[in-house]
């Protein structure tokens, strides 16, 4: 995913990223469904979950 989000947008790398999370997103879907990504939409999805993530990690209470 971090690929995705640091890559030039359109550039091979982009696309390179995005190959790679395909197989990992369509085993997130059920047999039978199909959904539609764009580019733009996917890299925003992803940034804001990472973004989430990173604010709930930093305002998580320390392990141990």
């Amino acid at each position: 995913m971090n690929d995705l989000i640091v890559a030039k947008p359109y550039s091979d790398g982009d696309t390179a990223a995005i190959e790679r999370l395909t197989p990992i997103l369509g085993a997130c879907i059920p047999k039978g469904q199909t959904v539609r990504l764009t580019r733009d939409g996917l890299r925003e999805d992803l940034g804001e979950a990472m973004y989430k993530l990173a604010v709930a990690a930093k305002n998580a209470p320390p392990a141990g």
